[in-house]
């Protein structure tokens, strides 16, 4: 317990401990809990005969209750703010693959108006922000997600998923007017081409909590931009949070990434995403991933590059998202960039050789 809270002598701490049990078990039976945090959001801290102060400092506590709610009661290190999906994979044998000379800016063939024969087919968890916090829990490091539902039976998947894996939901939206998201994979050759779907709306995010590490991808929604909006809000409110953010190439396209980049301590991004970035970004953390050829990270005017670790792929699915769990866990657990980098291509080169972003993650002994 903070030594805060125990100032005041071994009668106060009696008094605060009572009306702390007491409010505990008021809130427990709340089942109408507003949706934004306050200090004293149903009365029940002030009713148990708390002290004004003890109010103040129990949301002060450098580990925050990650939602003050129903059943919101565990304390995280990372929170991933952004998207889920439900991932369809079809293999396919029957198409035909045109690249220009330097085997680059590929083309998939298939015919058209034709049943095409799918010879494997699997559904799993998806979206950026989902593989990422499954990968952060799988490492040992106590992860929760923010983001929005739909209310189909595509969501409970979703949901059962992601607590299945250890990441807790508590805090994210459920919006009775959306459809989940959803991707279909076809996968040729191991190479993968995902059509996705996005429902309209943003993320539901409310009462953002205060945490030592925040990862922030795309919106659940069609509009990253409330979204990323909040976040600048927090890390001016939290300035000594570690923000790492990895945007999608849409959210680059439309301008709306500007505003995350200059508060932004960490960037995770692919080639292609980089060089769609003007001008180019200044953060204290850039990390490059290059496919094949590995990645690349820079930081104080140093550059640390290694190779992919050469597994072959089964399709290529949350391979990014696998890199980034692994770097950022690595860097939680205070290693250095070298480190980092090399857990990062780990986790994304096991990834590739199972179906989906988070079959093949590894746990913290496996990557060390």
């Amino acid at each position: 317990m903070p030594r805060s809270l125990l100032r005041g002598g071994s009668l106060t701490l009696a008094m605060n401990a009572t009306c702390l049990y007491r409010s505990t078990n008021s809130l427990s039976s709340d089942f109408n809990a507003p949706s934004k945090i306050s200090l004293d959001p149903w009365g029940v801290f002030s009713r148990a005969g708390c002290s004004g102060v003890f109010i103040h400092r129990i949301f002060s506590l450098s580990c925050f209750f990650v939602k003050i709610g129903v059943n919101w009661k565990v304390m995280v290190d990372f929170l991933v703010v952004g998207d889920v999906a439900v991932d369809n994979f079809f293999f396919i044998d029957e198409a035909t693959l045109h690249c220009d000379k330097n085997d680059q800016n590929c083309t998939l063939d298939v015919k058209y108006g034709q049943k095409i024969p799918v010879t494997n087919h699997e559904v799993t968890i998806g979206g950026n922000a989902a593989n990422v916090s499954v990968g952060l829990a799988k490492l040992g490091i106590s992860s929760a997600i923010l983001t929005t539902f739909g209310s189909d039976t595509e969501a409970d998947f979703l949901k059962k998923a992601l607590a299945g894996s250890g990441v807790n939901i508590d805090g994210s939206a459920v919006d009775s007017s959306r459809k989940s998201n959803q991707s279909a994979i076809i996968v040729y050759k191991g190479e993968r081409t995902i059509l996705t779907y996005h429902d309209d709306g943003e993320d539901l995010v409310e009462g953002i909590p205060q945490v030592p590490w925040v990862y922030l991808t795309s919106s659940s929604g069609r509009d990253s931009g409330p979204v990323f909006g909040r976040i600048v809000e927090y890390k001016a409110l939290y300035p000594e949070c570690q923000l790492a953010f990895n945007p999608s190439m849409s959210d680059i396209k439309n301008g709306k990434i500007a505003q995350i980049l200059e508060i932004a301590d960490i960037l995770i991004v692919n080639e292609e995403e980089l060089a769609a970035i003007s001008p180019a970004p200044k953060v204290k953390i850039l990390a490059v991933t290059k496919g094949k050829n590995g990645a690349v990270v820079k930081s104080d005017g140093q550059e640390l590059s290694l190779p992919a670790t050469g597994e072959t792929a089964v399709e290529t699915t949350g391979a990014g998202d696998a890199f980034s769990s692994g770097f950022l866990g690595a860097l939680f657990y205070k290693n250095d960039l070298s480190t980092a980098l090399s857990w990062g291509l780990k986790n994304s080169g096991r990834v590739i050789t199972k179906i989906g972003g988070t079959a093949g993650l590894l746990t913290k002994d496996e990557i060390i």
